[in-house]
């Protein structure tokens, strides 16, 4: 198991590792397949984004992508935001997405972040919480209604 940076030619093996789980979520088949084609990326989204693997034996199991140009301010502090974390239904509850995202909390820290901030889906509010990420409140009514931030203690 391993963790690279992704290129713009892994753009394939980002978006099917991103429909497997989303097409796992505990929520109707029709919303699952809305979904997919939001939450998928494109080439443009290399300009925004900093994308990393997760590979286990050569094929990706898991990617993180977050915005690393841009500074949020939060109540805990400024950090980078968390955009997109998934792992394959087989490989979770492994641990690979707590790795993933202390491989993008050292990078976003290194940059001078002091942590991350998560807009998560509803799906995903569990594993964050399971992780023992801190709450966020939303900003405003319009804003994402499940927010963490992930910091080292």
């Amino acid at each position: 198991m391993s963790i690279h940076a992704a290129k713009r030619s892994d753009l394939v093996c980002i978006n099917q590792v991103i429909t497997e789980a989303v097409m796992a979520w505990p929520m109707p088949e029709r919303l699952k397949r809305l979904s997919v084609p939001v939450l998928c990326y494109d080439c443009e989204d290399f300009n925004h984004y900093q994308f990393i693997l997760y590979k286990d034996q050569g094929a990706t199991v898991g990617i993180g992508a977050w915005n690393a140009q841009a500074t949020v301010v939060t109540a805990r502090g400024d950090g980078r935001l968390l955009h997109g974390l998934y792992i394959l239904p087989a490989y979770q509850g492994m641990g690979f997405g707590q790795q993933l995202m202390a491989q993008i909390l050292s990078e976003a820290m290194a940059m001078g972040a002091d942590g991350l901030q998560i807009k998560a889906e509803r799906p995903a509010i569990t594993f964050f919480e399971h992780c023992g990420l801190q709450a966020l409140s939303a900003g405003s009514p319009k804003d994402y209604p499940y927010q963490f931030w992930y910091q080292r203690n």
